[in-house]
This record gives C-alpha cells, sequence and structure tokens, in this order.
C-alpha cells in the first residue's frame, strides 16, 4: 500500500501562501514592519536579490530593495517560514484592532470659499493608500467644477502631512 502526505516543504509552502492572503488583513503595522514583510516575501518568492537598485528617485521601490537585498543569502524556506510567523504574529497581537471600523482616510470640507481635503491617517503619518489617490482626484474634480471655491487645501490630520504611500496597499509579492 502507497502512502500520501505532505513534505514539510509543502507545508510551508501552503502556510506562506495563507500569510500573503492574510497579509491584506494587517491595517495596523508600521512602515518598517511593512518593509521587512515585503523582503521576506521576495526573499521567499524568488530568493536573493540580483537585481539593480532602483533610482534614488523612487523611495518605494529603494526602500523595498534595501529591506530585500538586506535579507543576503537567506533561505526561501527560511524567509518563508519567518515571514509567516510574522503575518500570523500581527494577526494574533490584536485581532480586534485588525477589523475594528476605521475612520475616514480622507475628511472634506468646504469652508469660506475654500475647500479642505485632509489626509485622516495620523497614526500611520498619513500614508496615502490607492483608494484615497481616487478620493483626492475626484474631491480635486469637484473643487474645480464648484464656482463659489475660491482654492484648495490639501493638508494631513496629525502632525505630519504625510509619510508616502502606504506600502502593504502597493505592493503584491
Amino acid at each position: 500500500m502507497r502512502k500520501f502526505s505532505s513534505s514539510n516543504q509543502d507545508l510551508i509552502e501552503k502556510d506562506f501562501q495563507t500569510a500573503i492572503a492574510n497579509f491584506s488583513k494587517l491595517t495596523a503595522i508600521d512602515n518598517d514592519t511593512k518593509l521587512r514583510l515585503i523582503g521576506l516575501c521576495k526573499q521567499g518568492s524568488i530568493g536573493p536579490c540580483t537585481g539593480d537598485k532602483p533610482s534614488m528617485f523612487n523611495a518605494d521601490e529603494k526602500a523595498e530593495y534595501q529591506a530585500w537585498k538586506a535579507l543576503g543569502e537567506m533561505s526561501q524556506d527560511d524567509a518563508k517560514k519567518q515571514y509567516t510567523e510574522m503575518v500570523n504574529k500581527l494577526l494574533n497581537e490584536n485581532p480586534d484592532k485588525q477589523k475594528m471600523q476605521k475612520e475616514p482616510e480622507l475628511v472634506f470640507e468646504e469652508r469660506d470659499h475654500v475647500y479642505w481635503i485632509k489626509l485622516n491617517r495620523p497614526k500611520q503619518y498619513n500614508a496615502i493608500t490607492p483608494e484615497m489617490y481616487e478620493g483626492i482626484v475626484d474631491a480635486l474634480k469637484r473643487s474645480a467644477e464648484d464656482p463659489a471655491i475660491k482654492f484648495t487645501v490639501v493638508t494631513g490630520n496629525g502632525p505630519y502631512f504625510s509619510s508616502g504611500n502606504d506600502l502593504s496597499k502597493f505592493v503584491v509579492c
């Protein structure tokens, strides 16, 4: 009789793919952690970083490249295990925080002939998501079409205007 079983490597791969799918559920992680996860994901999927360093003018790609390159010759299986462990740990740390109803990412206000667009993710340093870009474009169109609006201001809620793009929302391993 022939016995069928999954190898350890198959189990690592299955857990890794599940962790990749769960990455999008992480809403409350800092950029350093996101970059570490992106590097581990690329290392686990592709292997050690061998490509050319991105232009210094593309900060997001450069940060991702550096996070991946820093892993050196780490094996793909080790990277997959670390990635899976990190994602699972983050999901389990505070599952309610990950599922929590979010405040609007953009706040719009019209006052004294001024149209205000406020980035409203202060805990994430107002890092911009693809949905926020769409909302900003729509808001700019609305303000341009309203003859009562004399000018439009884009600002950030909290001590920072914006840290740039929210890497977890733009990068797919």
